[in-house]
């Protein structure tokens, strides 16, 4: 178990592969992937 609070929380939009693994590789304590608002009306549907 860890014993460190979290001390970055990024926020990455879901739906673009290249930007999800930018994300994970910034070395965040925690990435998450927004899959609803930071995703574009048009981009929903894929």
């Amino acid at each position: 178990m860890r014993k460190h609070a979290n001390r970055t929380y990024l926020f990455a939009p879901g739906n673009h592969e290249r930007r999800v693994e930018k994300a994970l590789a910034l070395g965040s304590d925690v990435v998450i992937l927004d899959l609803e608002d930071a995703v574009a009306v048009s981009e929903k549907e894929k």
